[in-house]
């Protein structure tokens, strides 16, 4: 008769040792066999099913390859592949096939080896497995036998939906006389589940030589989604009952597994679901995550834009921002993370961003609460200058400019325009006073204004006027932004000068002084060359008949004077008087020129020879104490006419002209 050896599967599972801290390796490499022993005959070569399952957190690269121990031969090995992928958490199956010769007995031992690295050549620690499968030489079916087949995976994962898991499982008589089968769930120390049981319906086959019938097995999952992470196995144990040989009869085994897949779920609650925030504010909250899965697992704290809005750098994570949620029901099952959330100026004042608050396993989203912020509003602006200089401009006429306002908040805002450091009597006049912007974020955030600088007649060009044009908000707050303007004004050249008199009589030796106001009429500092010329003299400025100069008020020579704008100096012309007799006389022109310029200003004077006296006096009609001295008493606003005597005091027998001049309070000569 022929004898089924027992198949036996090993099923790793995965114990998850706990500390303080949890480390778990990169991969995480187990192998086991279904079935793990079997005949083989040169007819008929043995299958085995090689499950590989990676409990590490990442996905890993597995190279298989196959070791045959001493005794074996006339047997040999081949692998449906030597290199699978195996995901995080996730297993594949490779078949090995185990061939016979005719010279081949006994038995022999495949030893299957597994080296598995961290995909993608990342960093990471290897693991290595290996699961050794017995295959006998057999010459073909006897008088009892029974096989177990089925054409489903024999490792299934579960959905986590349905109540129970069911395989098709064929039993084929392959022996010369009918068998009677018996059908039962077993398990050994290599197959177990501690957690769920398995039915074989129906459980008794009689079934004549050749044929076979399908029997169900099923596994009940009464806690569904709850039950226990892991691997669980199976052994379906066929046994032809009617075999003489009572101490061994035929039989088969088939082994099932069930991969119960972690369920790395929570529950989150927030302490606030809103908030109203302007950019750069910010408010703290938490959330709070019960694990609701089906094993341990580490949760990550995790803020996502549900819209598709960029909200990098809005929500801080208080640390830590991983830890390990134990089981449901133990006493860490719960954990709260705070963090702080404080939106930028990125988007337009009054959008609503939903944020969705995670608590990650890895890349998965295990639970998510929405947190709404409305952004509120932040204000600025800059502004830009055409120009930041106007040169030369005209006294009398206007520059102009214009200026690029930008609004940088993040909302609809007026704003007004501003100047400060505007000279007297200098105006500056905007194309619009205001300004209404769109966002930051629209299209209409930038309008260009026209700017009119009116420079006066009077203006100075002695320094450049500095104008420091702001933006601000309507209402007059700190400006958002300022630019200045530097401005110069043409320089204007203009000398005017007046002269008392004209004409003079002096003795003979005797220098003669006419005095002259020069005044700088123009914008700027000027230096006045002081020329004593012949009248007569049309190509230049030849010497006068008379020896001429010019003098300070202290007497001095001088030949130059400088001037500020709108200052005034009284100089004196002096003429030496050279002729000896009466009557003779000269003529002089006083120049008065600005250096560098054409402009001038001219007064011709004559000197007459006069060897007489030349005298006037002057006295109040009603003197006080002093009689060169009259004192008076006004009220503000008040006015008073009095009368003085001049006298000639000369001896000049045609009379004199008596040029009278006043200083000091407002006052007129009347005759």
């Amino acid at each position: 008769m022929d004898r089924k050896s027992p198949v036996t599967i090993l099923i790793v599972i995965m114990l998850l040792s706990m500390s303080a801290t949890i480390v778990s390796a990169d991969v995480d490499i187990s192998l086991s066999a279904n079935p793990s022993s079997a005949e083989a005959t040169p007819d008929e070569a043995a299958e085995y099913n090689i499950l590989i399952q990676n409990s590490g957190d990442d996905d890993a690269a597995v190279t298989l390859s196959t070791q045959q121990g001493n005794d074996c031969n006339g047997f040999s090995s081949t692998l449906e592949t030597t290199f699978v992928q195996v995901g995080s958490q996730s297993s594949e199956q490779v078949t090995l096939t185990v061939t016979v010769t005719d010279q081949a007995s006994g038995e022999c031992e495949t030893t299957v080896n597994a080296q598995g690295q961290v995909s993608g050549g990342a960093p990471g620690t290897p693991s290595n497995a290996d699961v050794t499968v017995v295959t006998t030489a057999g010459d073909g079916g006897g008088l009892y036998s029974v096989s177990l087949t089925t054409d489903e995976p024999t490792t299934k994962s579960y959905d986590g939906e349905d109540n129970e898991v069911t395989w098709d499982v064929d039993v084929e008589n392959n022996g010369e006389q009918q068998a009677n089968v018996q059908l039962e769930m077993t398990s050994d120390s290599d197959c177990e589940s501690d957690d769920l049981s398995a039915t074989v319906d129906p459980s008794v086959l009689q079934l004549e030589p050749e044929s076979q019938e399908e029997v169900t097995v099923t596994i009940d999952m009464p806690n569904g989604g709850e039950t226990d992470a892991g691997s669980h196995c199976f052994i379906l144990k066929a046994t032809v009952t009617n075999d003489p040989n009572a101490a061994d009869q035929a039989e088969d085994n088939l082994s099932l597994s069930l991969n119960v897949p972690e369920i790395r779920e929570c529950d989150a609650s927030l302490q606030y679901s809103s908030h109203n925030l302007d950019p750069g504010e910010q408010a703290s909250n938490s959330i709070e995550v019960e694990n609701i899965g089906n094993t341990d697992w580490t949760v990550t704290a995790n803020a996502q834009s549900l819209d598709g809005e960029d909200i990098s750098g809005w929500v801080e994570f208080d640390s830590p921002r991983s830890i390990l949620l134990t089981e449901p029901g133990s006493s860490d099952d719960t954990h709260t993370f705070t963090f702080d959330i404080t939106p930028d100026d990125s988007l337009e004042a009054g959008t609503q961003v939903a944020i969705g608050i995670q608590g990650r396993a890895g890349s998965e989203i295990g639970c998510e609460k929405i947190l709404t912020v409305t952004v509120g509003q932040e204000f600025g602006a800059s502004m830009a200058l055409s120009k930041s200089t106007l040169s030369n401009v005209e006294p009398g006429t206007s520059g102009t400019l214009s200026i690029q306002i930008t609004n940088q908040g993040n909302g609809q805002e007026t704003m007004a325009l501003g100047t400060t450091g505007v000279p007297p009597g200098w105006q500056v006049s905007f194309s619009q006073s205001s300004v209404t912007l769109g966002s930051a974020q629209s299209s209409n955030n930038k309008e260009t204004v026209g700017v009119d600088i009116f420079v006066p007649e009077d203006a100075s060009a002695e320094s450049d006027a500095v104008i420091s044009f702001t933006v601000g908000r309507g209402g007059g707050s700190t400006p958002y932004d300022s630019k200045d303007l530097t401005v110069s004004v043409a320089p204007r050249h203009e000398v005017s000068t007046t002269m008392i008199s004209d004409q003079q009589t002096g003795r003979s030796d005797q220098i003669v002084q006419f005095p002259l106001v020069v005044s700088n009429e123009g914008n700027i500092r000027d230096t006045f060359r002081l020329q004593a010329c012949d009248p007569g003299d049309q190509t230049g400025c030849g010497s006068p008949m008379w020896q001429s100069s010019f003098s300070d008020d202290n007497g001095n020579s001088i030949t130059q004077l400088a001037l500020d704008p709108g200052q005034s100096a009284q100089i004196y012309l002096d003429v030496l008087v050279e002729g000896e007799e009466d009557a003779d006389s000269a003529r002089v022109l006083a120049r008065v020129a600005i250096f560098g310029t054409s402009e001038s200003s001219e007064h011709t004077v004559t000197v007459v020879v006069s060897n007489y006296n030349y005298g006037m006096a002057v006295s109040p009609q009603s003197p006080g104490d002093d009689p060169g001295q009259m004192d008076v008493v006004l009220p503000p606003g008040g006015t008073l006419s009095t009368f003085f005597w001049i006298d000639n005091t000369g001896d000049y027998p045609a009379g004199d002209t008596a040029v009278i001049s006043i200083t000091g309070l407002e006052s007129s000569v009347s005759r």
